[in-house]
């Protein structure tokens, strides 16, 4: 996969890490979202939300909506990582312990379902626990695999309830990834304000005082989390055949 050089500093003053994957309806979703962070919100927020290969306002779109600065992501050197980056279209973002690196994606359009993967993982691999996973509105599933991996590594993952999103892509996330908090886009942002401050409170503890932050993740997710009943909301979905998958008769 082919690799632009792009790389913003990340130092120790980002203290944990948002990771978003959209598609059809995501926009919507995003603004939603946005309105209801903190103008203070401290944590960087990565989104890989699928757009066509032109050119897109999506960021001033967004920035209409929020309080917080929203920039495509960039080739770059920056001190500190703060506020929404974006995926150009036909692009992916990779978190590394240097800074961002933005990947070109091939021409198909379906390499784009992966990005989002490849996005998830590599915030998760930076901020361990201190991540927030969410997949909203899209038709395709995308997401499923990161949120497997945060979930399965102690971080926060999150989806759109089907109150506010009719679409499938969140339905894999909550059946196949089982992602632990189904709720509207508004009630994620409460959700993330909340992080925010546990984990910035930790920060500041000296190190001999600091202690795993599971309890607090679990209260939080205790707080969101639908009740077991049918707790996607959403019909199941069948997983995506794989390539030596045959369809019967064949």
């Amino acid at each position: 996969m082919a690799s632009v050089p792009n790389r913003s500093t990340i130092d120790g003053s980002c203290f944990g890490a948002v990771a978003i994957v959209a598609s059809a309806g995501g926009i919507p979703a995003l603004i939603e979202l946005f309105r209801g962070l903190e103008p203070t919100f401290p944590l960087p927020i990565f989104v890989a939300q699928h757009l066509p290969r032109i050119p897109s306002s999506l960021d001033r779109i967004l920035s209409w909506h929020s309080m917080l600065p929203v920039r495509w992501a960039e080739p770059a050197t920056q001190s500190n990582l703060a506020g929404v980056y974006l995926a150009r279209p036909g692009t992916g973002i990779r978190l590394t312990t240097s800074g961002i690196d933005i990947d070109v994606l091939p021409a198909p359009a379906t390499a784009w379902l992966s990005s989002g993967d490849r996005m998830i993982e590599s915030v998760f691999a930076r901020f361990g626990q201190h991540t927030a996973a969410i997949v909203l509105s899209g038709m395709m599933p995308a997401g499923v695999e990161g949120i497997r991996a945060v979930r399965h590594g102690g971080g926060i993952t999150i989806a759109q309830d089907r109150s506010s999103s009719h679409l499938e892509m969140p339905a894999a996330a909550i059946d196949f990834g089982k992602a632990e908090i189904v709720c509207p886009p508004l009630r994620m942002a409460r959700v993330l304000n909340l992080l925010a401050a546990e984990w910035g409170q930790a920060k500041e503890q000296p190190a001999s005082r600091q202690v795993d932050q599971k309890p607090f993740s679990a209260a939080v997710v205790g707080r969101f989390r639908p009740t077991e009943a049918g707790a996607s909301r959403f019909r199941p979905i069948a997983p995506v055949p794989g390539p030596h998958q045959d369809d019967e008769g064949e």
